[in-house]
């Protein structure tokens, strides 16, 4: 199992509003982003900092192999 992480940031006006930051910051977590960090830039302006968590599993060559004799032959289970 491999796991990999993916960082982005988003800019938001503190004018606009906390509905606006919610409404995004809800958006990308369907997307399964997750909020690490905020900062302030300047008196009017928040960066918030993004991170997306992978996981990729490592092929099992025994195990494909057998898959796919048994998708060949008709499987094992029938």
């Amino acid at each position: 199992m491999k796991e990999t992480f993916e960082n982005e940031y988003m800019v938001f006006n503190v004018a606009e509003g906390p509905k606006v930051m919610i409404e995004a910051l809800n958006s990308r977590g369907q997307e399964g982003w997750r909020l690490s960090d905020v900062i302030n830039i300047g008196t009017d302006r928040l960066c918030a900092f993004l991170t997306k968590r992978t996981v990729i599993d490592d092929p099992n060559p025994k195990q494909s192999a057998q898959k796919k004799i048994d998708d060949l032959w008709g499987g094992a289970d029938e």
